[in-house]
């Protein structure tokens, strides 16, 4: 018996919705925590579609912490960064 669970867009739940809601609270893109994990967009994207461990959640929320600690300090940078 065949069921449609794996067709697109059905019962599909994004993976590590925790990461991706703290990240947008800072107003930090995902490529700006793949930069400082030192990975390219696409793999922190492919990342993040499977649920993390706690200790690589906790890796990145380090990292989105730090970043946006650093654009709180940048004085010359009065608009946010744009997420695409």
């Amino acid at each position: 018996m065949s069921t449609n669970l794996h067709k697109k867009g059905k019962n599909k739940m994004k993976a590590n919705k925790d990461i991706r809601a703290y990240a947008l609270s800072k107003d930090v893109c995902i490529f700006e925590i793949a930069k400082a994990l030192g990975i390219f967009k696409t793999s922190m994207s492919r990342k993040l579609s499977k649920e993390l461990s706690e200790s690589e959640k906790n890796r990145i929320i380090k990292a989105i912490d730090d970043i946006a600690e650093s654009k709180a300090a940048a004085t010359d940078n009065k608009s946010g960064a744009v997420c695409a």
